[in-house]
């Protein structure tokens, strides 16, 4: 893992959950609560951004839950996003779809300027 080759100490879980953000390439399946959590939060955060860019502010603040689940029902848009993974919320992590987008989306925006957006 490169953060242990970089030389930082990174507990087992945590190791374990960024290899399992990737794991159709690194074959670490997700396992926990954490792991399926960053796995799909990594493309639900993709969609609130492209969700942010695509208004006139370009800003987050303006980003609705109802923004976000009106732009994931629309698969040409931000098409690289893998709605089937974000899809899984409730099955994997217990969180509606429309709950588990209101939570990232609250949680991005008050990290908003530390993101740019």
């Amino acid at each position: 893992m490169w953060a242990r080759e970089k030389g930082y100490e990174v507990p087992e879980n945590i190791a374990y959950a960024m290899a399992a953000h990737n794991w159709h390439n690194t074959n670490c399946e997700p396992k926990t609560l954490m792991d399926w959590t960053i796995f799909m939060g990594d493309s639900l955060t993709g969609l609130i951004v492209a969700s942010a860019l695509v208004l006139p502010s370009k800003k987050l603040a303006d980003v609705t839950p109802e923004i976000v689940l009106r732009r994931f029902k629309e698969p040409k848009f931000a098409a690289g996003t893998r709605r089937e993974d974000i899809a899984m919320s409730e099955e994997k992590i217990g969180l509606s779809l429309e709950e588990f987008i209101k939570v990232s989306l609250e949680a991005m925006q008050k990290i908003a300027g530390e993101i740019g957006l």
